[in-house]
């Protein structure tokens, strides 16, 4: 009792200690402060301007490159790991889905609240029962903005990460309790057939409590503006991404292949079939194996509507 007693004592005296942590508040005055420019943003944009409810597409485009971004897609990848190395097959959903715009001279340009939700799992091919390696769940909500060719996203996210039950069984991996609340903020902007974007994330609430807190996030795009063949065009995509947790090693996402969209180079609302190549090298983006580094290449298809 008296044990139990002078534990709690102790795990009061670290939760205090923690919350006058620095660090901390730095996090919460960056976070406010996005939602103060947003804020403001929102109410030059809404004060005369219509409203859409319930609109079609985006008014941030989805990044291509993102390991992380919500959308359709399958594919297979082969895995090179610390541990081993595998053929495995890849599948997830996601979807962001707009609530309301206010728009002003045209209806794909203004401001933007939208929720989204993604599931993404990973399943090892080569093991008897193909079994499940490890799912991240993530659901948010975007706020955007968009003039033009240039845009910009807001978006606080939650994101939560589960260890297959039988990798777990079957190799004794340690289990990780990953889940965190972050803010992400990006900004793009178009040039005829190109893309660029960069901006970060700040991680507001997380276990393991000592991760590390910032993002940095950037990347490039190219689609050629004329269809090749039979509404095809040809794309290249470039993600980085950088962890303070992993000393700002810079996380490559490359991907390629074709975007069958029709004539247009970029709409809101345009869906998108792509059937792509992809590489990746870094610190895993799958949440249980956030601390180990590797490489996977791949093939697939991706859908965005």
């Amino acid at each position: 009792m008296r044990k139990s007693i002078g534990f709690e004592k102790k795990r009061q005296l670290n939760s205090k200690q923690d919350s006058h942590k620095p660090g901390k508040n730095v996090v919460s005055q960056a976070c406010a402060f996005l939602l103060l420019v947003f804020a403001c943003i929102f109410f030059t944009e809404t004060l005369f301007s219509n409203v859409i409810f319930l609109p079609k597409g985006q008014l941030f485009y989805p990044l291509i490159a993102d390991p992380k971004q919500p959308h359709f897609f399958l594919g297979t990848r082969y895995y090179v790991t610390p541990s081993q190395n595998f053929l495995a097959g890849v599948a997830g959903f996601g979807k962001e889905f707009g609530l309301i715009r206010w728009t002003s001279s045209s209806e794909n340009e203004g401001f933007q609240l939208s929720v989204d939700g993604s599931l993404s799992a990973q399943f090892n091919s080569q093991s008897p029962s193909t079994h499940l390696i490890n799912t991240d769940y993530s659901g948010g909500i975007p706020i955007s903005w968009r003039r033009g060719d240039f845009s910009i996203l807001l978006r606080p996210y939650y994101q939560s990460s589960h260890l297959g039950e039988e990798l777990f069984l079957t190799t004794k991996i340690d289990r990780i309790n990953l889940t965190y609340e972050a803010v992400q903020l990006l900004f793009s902007q178009e040039w005829r057939s190109f893309r660029f974007y960069g901006g970060g994330e700040v991680l507001v609430r997380c276990e393991p409590s000592d991760l590390g807190r910032w993002i940095i996030h950037g990347g490039s795009e190219w689609i050629r503006r004329e269809i090749w063949f039979w509404k095809a065009k040809p794309f290249v995509a470039l993600d980085l991404k950088s962890y303070q947790e992993n000393a700002y090693f810079v996380d490559t996402s490359l991907k390629g292949g074709l975007d069958f969209s029709g004539n247009e180079l970029r709409l809101v609302a345009r869906r998108h079939l792509r059937l792509l190549l992809e590489a990746y090298y870094g610190y895993s983006p799958h949440g249980q194996f956030y601390a180990d580094k590797n490489f996977f290449a791949g093939l697939g298809m991706a859908f965005t509507f």
